[in-house]
């Protein structure tokens, strides 16, 4: 059975629009639609050329079985093989350079390899995206960039232009694969390695050069054994992992969460100061003249003047306690939703004890607005941590200091921690203050007298 990662890979492989938002009845829904028309047409074709007789004619023989399979699935390849080629031609007509690329990719397989044994079909259906050179998967969490060519030189610079345009906090694992061959018997093999996780986004490039530099290094090249030398680079894979950090930077909020009551956008200024516009106008600037407010407050934050505030980068998620202990003022964070639930996903610091209301903000994408009235925003609240919905905020709020934030935790006390006696253990074995020393006198006079003192540990509870 499919996931719907794989549903969703296999329509983006078909150049098929619309399938992000789709869960796996709809996904089957859709790629059964796009695969109908080209299956039949396939069919018609093989009826009059004579192809697949296994399938034209005596279908009922049982000893035709196996060729009857081959020959469907070598149908369905075809299918697949169609679908694909059709997103590649409406690329190459988009992008006339990428049809020099494959040209220039087959010409170099050609010189290296000879030319193919195995039919188009199977070559398109296996390689895929190969054949552009690049390839780009999104997930719920995750961004892939596999590059399949150029990888004799550093990768750092085709790269970066694609990290630079996310929007939300991110760290990044860097992977590569390469071909070794056997000098015994020539038989090759495919080695892959991961160099782990980059620790933060603002070093992104430093991190890659390094890690492009140890890729690069022949010297450094893992294999089993001597006997298994370098051939060539396949694959070289950066995965982006996307964290629930969003930078309260700039960005236009959407019409369906703009245009409510009970907020302040603020989101119709081009720079990255909108969390501390969010702040003065709580504290009392008007909406539409809070840009000085602004300025002097990320000031305050930054600690640089106010032409050095406007050019620099935007506050992260994770900085916001900062903020707080700077500005004294605490923060709560909600994220919307379109289905309409408001998930709390961080609670403010208290200064109500020196008189300062905690602010309310949203974010939505890499963008802050100000919450005036939470009640009139939204009618369904939820915990961002164990997903728990509540009606009213209060009841959020108060949940949330209590939420154990799918966190495990355990109480050693400092006692020894035995396992439950036994109904038959409490009445032979009981637990007792009897010390060590006063029941060893007792079996010592017992033994001497040649009689049987009873005691709490002699095993006859019954008689006692």
């Amino acid at each position: 059975m499919s996931t719907v990662k794989a549903l969703r890979e296999q329509a983006k492989s078909y150049g098929l629009r619309g399938y992000s938002t789709l869960r796996k009845p709809g996904l089957i829904r859709l790629i059964a639609e796009a695969r109908t028309p080209v299956f039949r047409e396939r069919v018609a074709r093989a009826l009059k050329t004579g192809r697949y007789p296994a399938l034209r004619e005596d279908i009922d023989n049982p000893h035709k079985k196996a060729q009857r399979i081959r020959e469907l699935y070598q149908l369905e390849d075809e299918v697949t093989a169609a679908l694909r080629a059709q997103k590649f031609e409406q690329e190459i007509k988009n992008s006339p350079r990428k049809w020099l690329k494959i040209l220039r990719k087959v010409y170099k397989r050609v010189v290296r390899h000879g030319f193919r044994k195995e039919p188009l079909t199977r070559a398109i259906v296996q390689e895929g995206e190969k054949l552009l050179g690049e390839s780009e998967e999104k997930g719920r969490r995750t961004i892939t960039w596999k590059l399949f060519e150029n990888l004799a030189g550093s990768v750092v610079d085709i790269i970066m232009p694609k990290v630079e345009t996310l929007q939300t906090a991110f760290y990044l694992r860097f992977g590569y694969t390469y071909q070794l061959r056997n000098l015994d018997n020539g038989k090759v093999m495919l080695w892959q390695t991961h160099l782990g996780g980059s620790p933060t986004h603002a070093a992104a490039r430093a991190w890659l050069q390094e890690k492009d530099a140890i890729r690069l290094d022949m010297d450094r090249v893992e294999r089993p054994n001597t006997k298994w030398v370098f051939q060539r680079w396949v694959q070289v894979e950066v995965k982006a992992i996307l964290v629930e950090q969003p930078l309260l930077g700039q960005g236009l909020l959407p019409d369906w969460l703009r245009n409510k009551k009970g907020m302040y956008a603020l989101d119709t200024y081009d720079d990255n100061l909108c969390l501390f516009r969010c702040i003065a106008v709580h504290q009392g600037a008007r909406p539409d003249r809070c840009t000085e407010k602004a300025i002097e407050l990320a000031t305050q934050f930054w600690g640089s003047n106010a032409q050095q505030v406007q050019v620099l980068r935007a506050v992260e998620f994770t900085e916001l306690k900062k903020a707080e202990e700077k500005l004294k003022l605490g923060i709560r964070v909600y994220e919307p939703s379109e289905d309409g639930i408001w998930r709390l996903i961080r609670q403010p610091a208290h200064y109500e004890a020196v008189g300062i209301e905690p602010m309310t903000i949203g974010w939505y994408g890499a963008h802050a607005f100000l919450i005036k009235d939470i009640k009139k925003l939204a009618r369904l609240f939820a915990c961002s941590h164990c997903n728990q919905q509540f009606t009213g905020a209060w009841e959020l709020q108060r949940h949330a200091d209590r939420c154990t934030k799918g966190e495990t935790k355990v109480i050693c006390p400092g006692e020894i921690i035995e396992r439950p006696q036994s109904a038959y253990e409490k009445a032979f074995y009981p637990n007792t203050n009897a010390s060590k020393g006063s029941i060893d006198w007792m079996e010592y006079e017992s033994e001497k007298r040649k009689l049987h003192i009873h005691h709490a540990v002699c095993g006859h509870g019954g008689e006692r």
